[in-house]
């Protein structure tokens, strides 16, 4: 009994729901890059990349939603920047929206919320 309480689980921070995807973001920051969506939710994304970002970075994002025909874009904020174990060179980056209109937020909303439902 005693060593669960040294076990906890660490909570997820997260607070909106995420669908996994396959789709493509190109970034801009001031050089753009095509990167690898990995998930995606309506408070933010993670993408694997060649490259590191730095903390606190504000980036513009054009996030392409094949199922849907269509591109939102946003600007974000890099949360996180962590590489790959045993990938060498590949790092995942973690993304929080800061500014995105109202439809575009609806469609992500929505669009995550389909992943659950499924």
């Amino acid at each position: 009994m005693l060593l669960s309480l040294f076990l906890k689980k660490k909570s997820n921070r997260r607070t909106a729901s995420r669908r996994k995807t396959r789709n493509l973001v190109l970034i801009s920051e001031p050089e753009e890059q095509i990167v690898n969506l990995i998930d995606i939710s309506e408070a933010g994304l993670q993408f694997s990349s060649p490259k590191p970002y730095r903390r606190h970075k504000t980036v513009i994002l054009k996030i392409n939603i094949a199922e849907r025909d269509c591109q939102v874009v946003a600007m974000g904020r890099v949360v996180w920047s962590k590489l790959v174990a045993g990938s060498g060179s590949f790092y995942r980056v973690g993304i929080t929206f800061k500014q995105l209109s109202e439809e575009a937020w609806a469609l992500l909303r929505h669009y995550a919320a389909a992943s659950q439902a499924a």
